[in-house]
C-alpha cells in the first residue's frame, strides 16, 4: 500500500500548499482594506484623491444635472418600443 500513502502524502502537501496561499491572499486583502479604510478616513490624506473643484461642503463644482438625454430614459423608451411592437406583431400573427 505504498501507493496510497504516497498518493495521500501528497495531497496533504497540496492542501498544506493552498491553505498557505489562501491565508497569504487573505492577510493581504484585509492590510489593503485596512489601509484604504485609514486613508479614507483621514480628510487629508483623502483630499488629493477627491475631486478638485469643491464647494465648501464637498461636493464637485460641476453640476451635470439639466442638459443633455438621460441614457436611462432613453433605454426604457426604447424597451417599450420593442415590447409594443413585438405584441403587435404577435396580435397580427394570430390573425
Amino acid at each position: 500500500m505504498s501507493w496510497l500513502d504516497a498518493i495521500s502524502e501528497a495531497g496533504g502537501e497540496l492542501v498544506d500548499a493552498v491553505s498557505d496561499a489562501g491565508s497569504t491572499w487573505i492577510k493581504g486583502v484585509a492590510e489593503a482594506d485596512i489601509t484604504n479604510k485609514q486613508t479614507a478616513s483621514n480628510p487629508d490624506e483623502a483630499r488629493p484623491h477627491q475631486v478638485e473643484g469643491q464647494t465648501a461642503d464637498g461636493r464637485p463644482l460641476a453640476n451635470n444635472q439639466g442638459g443633455g438625454l438621460n441614457t436611462t430614459y432613453v433605454l426604457m423608451g426604447v424597451g417599450v418600443l420593442v415590447v409594443l411592437l413585438l405584441a403587435m406583431m404577435l396580435m397580427k400573427g394570430k390573425k
